[in-house]
């Protein structure tokens, strides 16, 4: 049987497509392709901060995968690619940051792993 999410959890999980949004939107205005953004990309970052720290408040935090190897209980992989460099089943990029509230996964990590 699944257990109801509280109202609390159900906000703190709509939240984290928003935290995804602006990570994008920072990502691009940073790249050298809109290199007239960058005053911009620190409101957006401010704005990211203020959500982030928000989050924080209410136990939520991001886990690191990146290099790590591959666990079910903190990711998900949605590819693999074969990388001579790495060991097999190592992370090599992360799609979708993972998030923890109170030790306990509230979104598994997206990623994609090395074979």
């Amino acid at each position: 049987m699944i257990c109801p999410l509280s109202t609390e959890q159900e906000l703190i999980l709509s939240l984290l497509p928003i935290m995804d949004d602006l990570e994008r939107g920072i990502d691009a205005m940073e790249s050298p392709l809109f290199a007239n953004m960058v005053s911009h990309a620190k409101g957006l970052r401010m704005v990211k901060d203020k959500l982030e720290t928000t989050l924080q408040n209410y136990g939520v935090e991001t886990f690191s995968v990146l290099y790590r190897p591959f666990s079910t209980k903190t990711m998900e992989a949605v590819g693999r690619e074969p990388r001579n460099d790495l060991g097999i089943g190592t992370v090599f990029q992360v799609i979708l940051k993972g998030y923890m509230k109170d030790g306990k996964v509230i979104r598994y990590a997206k990623v994609i792993v090395s074979y």
